[in-house]
């Protein structure tokens, strides 16, 4: 059996590859979910003025509390903003 080690921060490498990771993601899931989520991603890249790699590169960069405020920022903006 593996043994389960503790994440400790700083292990992973950083920056970290968000175009990969958006790959990996991606692997297994339906076209229309890839879809959905595609269209999702360019939204809130759109929102932060970034490209979609570098929007995902930003929340996984920061700590949990700086992505977590960031995405409130976004919820609340798209909440506000109606249908």
């Amino acid at each position: 059996m593996t043994e389960l080690v503790p994440f400790t921060p700083g292990l992973v490498p950083s920056p970290y590859d968000a175009e990969r990771l958006i790959e990996r993601w991606q692997e297994g899931r339906s076209p229309h979910t890839v879809r959905a989520y595609g269209r999702d991603l360019a939204h809130f890249a759109r929102w932060s003025e970034a490209a979609a790699p570098d929007a995902i590169t930003r929340l996984l960069t920061g700590s949990m509390g700086e992505a977590n405020e960031l995405l409130h920022h976004y919820r609340s903006a798209m909440l506000g903003s109606g249908p």
